[in-house]
């Protein structure tokens, strides 16, 4: 993950939650994020290195990257 951070890429992870079925990034999702803060979800993700979630809450996003 550093190699890619040292060349400046874009790290990119969804945490839109397309169905109860399908889990993506670990159950990280937008739902997570909502319900039990964004510490739960969004700030794991990025934790991991990953420097762009896609959201359906871009604002909510927004203002909690704005607090990091």
């Amino acid at each position: 993950m550093d190699s890619y951070r040292r060349e400046e890429l874009m790290l990119l992870s969804n945490s839109i939650k397309l169905n109860d079925e399908t889990v993506l990034f670990s159950g990280l999702d937008d739902n997570l994020a909502l319900l039990e803060g964004p510490k739960s979800s969004w700030n794991s993700i990025l934790k991991t290195g990953i420097n762009a979630i896609q959201t359906d809450w871009p604002d909510i996003l927004y203002q909690y990257r704005q607090t990091l």
